[in-house]
């Protein structure tokens, strides 16, 4: 009965069918993976690390939630702005800023109220746009770990990154594959680690100090009182 009518949170008749259809999908994909894993034990006897699979869940379930606010989000040209993450999570912003052929990358760390924590900004030695944005992830979770930060939410306006992040194979884009492993790697010693594609409009903050830093000297590390004025007015 939990399954087909899930209990919920208090909440408006739009989004109580919202969530309702969200917790059904995501009781599906946990009730599919489980028999998945039962047959590779039963038949092929073969055991993964129980930390994998959930992982594995997470990126289905994310995919999920994305592909259908997808067919509902505002059209090209409309307004996405930046939301602020469940509470208790950081959500780090990425983008890079391309000159010729040198490149910056910068993620901006903020928390549930919205509030900057910290920016950070270096040059990559890659100017392949895909590359460099593959890189501004891997060292979001890396910055995120040097602060010990648990819970995380990493946001790229590259969507062509975070589809592949959230495939199970790296097939369509070899020269990221090896990043993109890492970064599932690195994803699982976060008690909570996510990734998603946002538009551009969404993805301001990080897009401006990446773009304010191709002529300066990096790297680089901003707290909120010392953040560069065309960053802040972004």
């Amino acid at each position: 009965m939990g399954l087909y009518n899930p209990p919920i949170c208090q909440a408006t008749p739009g989004e109580m069918k919202k969530i309702s259809q969200h917790a059904s999908h995501q009781y599906a994909l946990i009730l599919e993976c489980i028999w998945k894993y039962r047959n590779q034990v039963v038949h092929l006897g073969k055991f993964d690390n129980p930390l994998n699979i959930i992982k594995a869940l997470e990126f289905r379930v994310l995919e999920h939630i994305q592909s259908v606010e997808g067919e509902h989000s505002p059209k090209l040209g409309s307004q996405s702005p930046w939301c602020p993450p469940p509470n208790g999570t950081i959500k780090i912003n990425v983008d890079v800023a391309i000159h010729a052929s040198s490149a910056s990358i910068a993620t901006v760390a903020r928390d549930d109220s919205g509030m900057v924590l910290k920016a950070w900004a270096k040059k990559t030695s890659t100017a392949y746009p895909i590359v460099a944005e593959a890189s501004a992830i891997i060292w979001a979770l890396q910055l995120a770990k040097s602060e010990n930060w648990r819970w995380i939410m990493v946001e790229s306006d590259s969507k062509n990154c975070v589809d592949t992040l959230l495939q199970e194979s790296f097939g369509c884009y070899w020269n990221i594959s090896a990043i993109c492993n890492d970064i599932k790697c690195l994803a699982l010693e976060f008690f909570s680690c996510c990734f998603r594609w946002v538009r551009h409009e969404a993805n301001m903050l990080a897009h401006a100090l990446a773009k304010y830093c191709l002529s300066h000297c990096l790297p680089v590390i901003y707290f909120p009182n010392n953040l560069p004025v065309p960053v802040v007015v972004a």
